[in-house]
């Protein structure tokens, strides 16, 4: 589910690239940070936060995990997500090296994610077989993945941003 609606958003982004502004590559990459930013680092991701902070026992249950007494990880969990969320939902209003950080925490949030996923797996006795692991990259990994590509498409190309007007000096 989350990575059809990770897919909706690209799409959405590449939609807004296209039809609007000059066709460049770093024009191109700037939308599609901002769109997966905002919208499922951003919005999607404090949603999951608010989850967490309302119901960490159910949060934690539907991760095949179970809450101690009295343990707040959930809730400090809860509390990184939504930072991490808000950090990525001001990429609407700030560009150029700002992209950076979301980018970078939330590409390694989601690397580490799928690494935690697997060895969970593992931990629990279940057959980590290629399957498993396609289906776990699939859902955290690739959008590193993506996220990385995109942040360096967006570095590497020439020019400032195209969505934000220039500020005068």
């Amino acid at each position: 589910m989350f990575l059809i609606i990770f897919l909706c958003i690209l799409a959405a982004g590449a939609a807004h690239a296209s039809a609007s502004g000059p066709r460049t590559t770093r024009r191109f990459a700037e939308l599609m940070l901002v769109y997966s930013l905002v919208g499922y680092f951003g919005i999607l991701m404090l949603t999951v936060a608010v989850y967490t902070l309302v119901a960490p026992a159910r949060f934690a249950a539907s991760h095949g995990w179970t809450l101690s007494d009295g343990n707040p990880f959930a809730q400090f969990s809860g509390v990184a997500y939504g930072a991490m969320a808000v950090s990525a939902i001001l990429a609407v209003w700030h560009r150029d090296r700002y992209l950076i950080a979301p980018t970078v925490c939330w590409a390694i949030f989601f690397l580490g994610a799928t690494w935690v996923h697997v060895a969970d797996y593992a931990h629990r006795g279940r057959e980590v077989s290629l399957s498993l692991c396609w289906n776990v990259f699939a859902n955290h990994g690739l959008m590193s993945v993506v996220l990385i590509a995109l942040l360096v498409a967006y570095l590497r190309s020439p020019g400032q941003s195209q969505v934000e007007p220039a500020r005068a000096g």
